[in-house]
């Protein structure tokens, strides 16, 4: 309710459903819950409403549009899905109570053709409208053919290859589709393919490049929704493709079909096993060496899962297939066992790479194996609890130019392996073509029409919604705590931009650590001590802007940087993985190098000789970035990493850090990591009701206060009828006018999201005779407590 009360304290009379706790204004009148009918009284009378609540959809924002009256809320959620800026309404940045003073006078000026304008909006959202939707989106999915390609990648094994090909073509149910990928063999599998061409398989030769690019050229070649990746040394059994087919057919959730597994070796012996077990998600997502796995690699998955997950990824061989399971359904599908007849027959021998290979942990990018904040898509049997991205802390902004096509993968892949999850992602693609982001739904895209990487950054920073912002190369990525550890580090130096040491790496040889030197606003003259990979406050990167140069753009944004007062500061842990050969514009600046140098130290000479000094240290354009940097990351611990129990039931622990340490430590609990430190970032946690007695018992951590959320009750609000109703609110609006007076001077605190800033405003003008009357209403929310137990 505070921008409600601050637009009250201006001077508007303001009627709401409640207002501050323990605040109340002379121009504000509180209503509690009402009931419908009286409502929509409420809402024709009224001038203007206020939308400021977070909502996905907004109900009660349509019924005043379609009432005539103008929206005035913050640009975010469902608000900004229906409200359009000074058409039918007018939107400010979340927090900005200046911006709704000023959208208060607009509005007023404007109100006619606003009012027709939302009421003519509001005329789209019909409910056949609506329906219509959900029609298109039904007559949208294919009919499904179930047809089903086999991909054999093989490399030197042509002497288990005829074994291989024979079980396939000897199946019951024949598979549409064969194809066999040489992945650079250098024995004589060309020869003993040959006699198989004739029978209808599709064979793929190409350089070596392992099994998970084998499975994938394979896969882009394959023409069925059903995909078998069969190695050439294993075989199937007759009824492989008819009962997994048949699975996939019946339940369109699944993802994964599997049978049960029978082992050999090359002198025919046989062999008993477990494996592979019923599927469990929770089994299928627990981080262990071996990767921990139910799936075995002979079986039958969707083409979808494997387009819209981005298939298998060689860096996990030799478990390229148990990562690949584990992200596939991550996204949206389950796996199951259809069958304990073991119809997958695996050939044990000493060359086959799970013996010959070390095998490594798969979560590297997948910090929800770890937490267990599973993506809402996963087959969890309990409950997800979903992040909300609609207000990010740190937006990271990716220019892709022309040949990086190929590497931004990985690099969005490290923004989503972040162990910090409050970002939005701004894709800006400079290459003249279009990208395919499937695997990405999420990102915005940006079409930067090749203007170069400079108009590219700066499309990025005008679109991105978040305090804080982040630029990251195509063909660089980052390591999964790098957005956490800036964070961190932004916070305890005062808003000055963050830079990090870097891991340089390259064709030739394994990534090697290059240290950045310590930021020195004077030394910058000379010499860019850092890349452009830093994290810093928005408005600062704004009030900046990339320069269009021919090289060293960076060079000259951070030098414009130093001589405003933004200030940098170096984290030195290597957090940026960073390609040294793949860098166009890189080997360009570098041919330019003498050039651009002269160019760029000409501009800044009088502040190398004294004419002109640098900025006054140390952050960047306002301490509210600070501030937000520190609730969200604060607000992460609390709102996003509750483990329910099994009845759904979450409890926290309220805790306070008493030990000795300054900097944060870290503490790891059950399901996930603790820090503690002596200073305003760390000083309090909001933890596991299972991890609560262990941190205490290190002597550093003390219980403050424990609780469940508790049920909300609503009250029971008799009828009245219209005529009543419409009495009571001339009643309140009288009551109103009575109450106006000049506005006084205020100073606003913390709490209404102004950090000090001083407001005068001039006094209230003489009523009028219809009353302006902004309407802040929260809808009624019926939410399950979690404290209670489901009920099926």
């Amino acid at each position: 309710p505070a921008p409600a009360f601050e637009l009250a304290e201006r001077g508007n009379r303001v009627v709401s459903t409640y207002a501050p706790k323990g605040k109340m204004s002379k121009n504000i009148t509180v209503i509690g819950p009402v009931p419908h009918a009286e409502m929509k009284t409420l809402i024709e009378s009224a001038d203007i409403y206020l939308a400021t609540t977070l909502e996905t959809f907004g109900i009660g924002t349509l019924e005043a549009m379609a009432a005539g009256v103008p929206v005035l809320g913050y640009d975010w959620g469902g608000t900004r899905d229906i409200v359009q800026h000074k058409v039918n309404g007018y939107l400010v940045r979340p927090g900005d109570v200046e911006g709704l003073a000023e959208g208060v006078k607009y509005i007023r000026k404007h109100r006619d053709k606003l009012s027709a304008a939302a009421r003519k909006r509001a005329e789209q959202f019909t409910w056949k409208a609506a329906i219509d939707k959900y029609a298109d989106v039904y007559e949208s999915i294919e009919k499904e053919t179930p047809g089903v390609s086999i991909v054999v990648p093989s490399y030197n094994y042509a002497k288990y290859l005829p074994e291989c090909l024979d079980s396939v073509l000897a199946q019951t149910e024949p598979a549409d589709e064969i194809i066999v990928v040489n992945d650079g063999s250098t024995d004589n599998t060309t020869d003993v393919i040959a006699p198989y061409l004739p029978r209808g398989i599709n064979y793929i030769v190409k350089p070596n490049g392992g099994v998970a690019a084998a499975r994938n050229d394979g896969i882009k070649k394959a023409s069925n929704p059903y995909i078998v990746c069969l190695d050439a040394d294993d075989k199937i059994a007759p009824t492989f493709v008819s009962t997994l087919k048949e699975a996939l057919a019946k339940d369109r959730t699944l993802g994964i079909a599997y049978t049960g597994l029978h082992m050999f070796d090359d002198d025919g012996h046989t062999f008993g096993t477990n494996f592979p077990p019923p599927f469990d998600w929770e089994v299928q997502a627990t981080v262990s060496v071996p990767p921990s796995n139910c799936v075995p690699s002979g079986c039958m998955f969707r083409r979808s899962m494997w387009e819209h997950a981005g298939g298998f990824k060689q860096i996990y061989a030799p478990a390229e297939d148990a990562e690949f399971w584990t992200r596939g359904l991550s996204i949206g599908y389950h796996a199951k066992k259809v069958t304990d007849e073991k119809q997958f027959i695996y050939r044990a021998h000493g060359g086959s790479a799970s013996r010959t290979k070390t095998y490594h942990a798969i979560d590297m990018w997948h910090p929800w194996m770890r937490d267990k904040r599973y993506p809402f898509g996963a087959p969890s049997k309990r409950d997800a609890l979903v992040n909300s991205y609609v207000d990010p802390l740190v937006s990271v902004v990716i220019p892709v130019g022309p040949g990086h096509e190929k590497y931004v993968g990985a690099a969005i892949d490290s923004i989503l392996g972040q162990t910090f999850r409050n970002w939005e992602l701004i894709v800006v693609n400079d290459t003249g073509v279009p990208l395919d982001m499937k695997v990405y739904p999420f990102a915005k895209v940006l079409n930067g029409h090749k203007k170069g990487v400079s108009n590219a950054r700066n499309m990025g920073i005008d679109k991105a919604n978040a305090p804080l912002i982040l630029f990251l190369d195509a063909d660089d990525y980052l390591d999964p705590h790098t957005l956490e550890k800036m964070l961190d580090a932004y916070v305890e130096n005062g808003g000055r931009y963050i830079y990090t040491d870097y891991m340089a790496f390259g064709k030739d040889g394994p990534p090697h650590e290059e240290q950045c030197a310590e930021y020195d606003a004077q030394s910058l003259l000379d010499k860019l001590p850092h890349g452009v990979t830093v994290l810093m406050d928005t408005e600062s990167a704004r009030k900046v802007k990339f320069v269009s140069m021919a090289g060293w753009e960076d060079w000259e944004f951070f030098l414009h940087c130093a001589t405003i007062g933004i200030h940098g500061k170096r984290l030195a842990e290597p957090l940026l993985y960073y390609r040294v050969d793949t860098g166009m514009r890189r080997r360009e600046s570098l041919q330019k190098k003498e050039e651009l140098k002269a160019l760029i130290q000409g501009i800044y000479e009088p502040y190398r000789t004294g004419e002109k000094k640098m900025g006054g240290c140390c952050g960047g354009s306002s301490a509210l970035p600070i501030i937000q940097a520190k609730r969200a990351i604060v607000g992460t611990s609390v709102q996003q990493n509750y483990i329910p129990d099994e009845d759904g039931n979450i409890m926290t622990v309220r805790m306070e850090y008493i030990g000795e340490n300054v900097g944060s430590i870290s503490f790891r609990g059950q399901h996930k990591v603790y820090r503690g430190g002596n200073n305003a970032l760390h000083k309090f946690i909001d933890a596991d009701g299972v991890d609560a007695d262990s941190l205490v018992s290190t002597g550093r951590w003390k219980i403050i206060s424990t609780g469940r959320e508790q049920p909300v009750s609503q009250p029971v609000v008799p009828q009245k009828t219209e005529a009543e109703l419409r009495a009571e609110v001339q009643a309140k609006m009288k009551k109103d006018r009575e109450m106006l007076a000049p506005m006084p001077e205020i100073k606003a605190d913390e709490e209404m999201g102004l950090f000090g800033m001083t407001i005068v405003e001039e006094p209230a003008t003489e009523p009028v005779a219809e009353p302006e009357i902004v309407v802040d209403k929260k809808p009624v929310v019926e939410k399950k407590p979690r404290g209670a137990k489901k009920v099926k």
